[in-house]
C-alpha cells in the first residue's frame, strides 16, 4: 500500500526502492542519492555511475541527506513538542 502524498518525492511502504545511489567524478568520495529514473542527485549534482548499494569508500553526501529527511518526515500543518500534554 503506498502513502504517496501530492507533491512529495518518496512516501512509500519502503523508499529506498524509489532511490540508487551515484557518484560523480566531479565530487569524488561522496555518494549521491539519486530518484530512480533520474540523472542527478537529490542535491542537483549530476552522477555519471548509478549504483544499487552505497559503492564502499564513498560518505554520503549532506544535501542529499537532509533533502531525504526532509521528504520522509516532512513537517505536519501543527507540530506539537512530546512533552507538551495532549
Amino acid at each position: 500500500m503506498s502513502t504517496t502524498a501530492p507533491g512529495s518525492l518518496f512516501l512509500a511502504e519502503d523508499p529506498r526502492a524509489l532511490v540508487a545511489w551515484g557518484t560523480t567524478d566531479y565530487y569524488i568520495g561522496r555518494a549521491h542519492l539519486v530518484p530512480r529514473g533520474r540523472a542527478a542527485g537529490l542535491c542537483s549534482m549530476p552522477v555519471d555511475e548509478h549504483w544499487r548499494h552505497r559503492p564502499p569508500g564513498h560518505r554520503p553526501c549532506p544535501e542529499c541527506a537532509i533533502t531525504w529527511v526532509n521528504e520522509l518526515f516532512p513537517l505536519p500543518s501543527s507540530a506539537a513538542r512530546l512533552d507538551q500534554s495532549a
